[in-house]
């Protein structure tokens, strides 16, 4: 086995998906892949770098400095806890965040029992990073999917803003801001704005006036 294969990254990915690898997706905008990948980074530290940055590094770089990566490219983490951060950070993707530090408790209270203090430590700096995660991300009274919108028109101005919850969590944002009349309502525009977004009949609904660039 590789290195690379023994310390996998994490990437942003567009198009086919030929390359080999596990694949997560689709998401609702690249914010909200970079925003995962952020996150990803500072609970976790996944690298992000590409192969050939990998392979030729004889020291760690900025990223691990700065408590973002664990520095795999010169051996300062082994491959089994380097593939345990990412096993739950592809459960993270997967909405499974709870029970990550379900496990982390148990690793942290093992760690504990062992004398390994500074182990210990990392598992409860990881907890409490996915709990401050989930504090800014939870919707209350929600566990399951919802795509939520607000509308509100404003002389000088018009905005459509969608917030996407999966698995009760928060996961991106999509902000437009259409072009309409002075005649039309908030009511109008969301019913343009959901015919358009999710069946595609806008061309054919009597709604082809609006236009909803990207935010």
């Amino acid at each position: 086995m590789s290195d690379t294969q023994k310390y996998p990254a994490v990437r942003f990915h567009r198009g086919a998906k030929r390359a080999k690898g596990k694949y997560f997706g689709p998401f609702p905008s690249s914010g909200a892949v970079r925003e995962s990948l952020a996150i990803l980074q500072k609970v976790f530290q996944i690298r992000q770098c590409e192969e050939s940055f990998f392979k030729n590094r004889s020291r760690p770089c900025l990223q691990h400095q700065i408590k973002r990566c664990t520095a795999p490219c010169v051996g300062l983490i082994s491959p089994e806890a380097y593939q345990g951060d990412i096993r739950r950070a592809s459960m993270f993707l997967e909405g499974k965040s709870t029970a990550i530090m379900d496990e982390l408790a148990v690793l942290m209270e093992e760690a504990s029992m062992a004398l390994k203090f500074e182990d210990a430590a990392h598992f409860r700096d990881q907890i409490s990073s996915l709990q401050k995660v989930q504090e800014q991300q939870y919707v209350s009274g929600t566990s399951g999917d919802a795509d939520v919108i607000g509308c509100a028109i404003k002389p000088g101005g018009v905005c459509l803003h969608m917030l996407f919850v999966r698995c009760g969590r928060i996961i991106g944002s999509k902000v437009h801001h259409p072009k309409v009349s002075v005649e039309d309502t908030e009511s109008d525009l969301l019913s343009a704005f959901i015919a358009q977004w999710y069946l595609g009949l806008a061309g054919n609904s009597g709604f082809s006036h609006y236009q909803f660039p990207a935010g």
